[in-house]
């Protein structure tokens, strides 16, 4: 495990980067944005399951 120096130095270089603008929150929805877009994948992979004549098999 880190030690709390180590970690604390971690954060404040995070922090540093942000600040001279060699890190960029470009993306901040793309989470969310995957997440939705895996959902949607699932729901019609799902509707097409269901929808299979091969049902009693699955």
């Amino acid at each position: 495990m880190i030690d709390k120096k180590r970690m604390e130095e971690a954060q404040q270089n995070f922090k540093n980067y942000l600040e001279d603008g060699l890190l960029k929150k470009e993306h901040p929805n793309l989470a969310k944005e995957k997440y939705l877009t895996n959902a949607n994948l699932s729901l019609k992979v799902a509707h097409e399951l269901i929808n299979s004549p091969s049902k009693p098999y699955l």
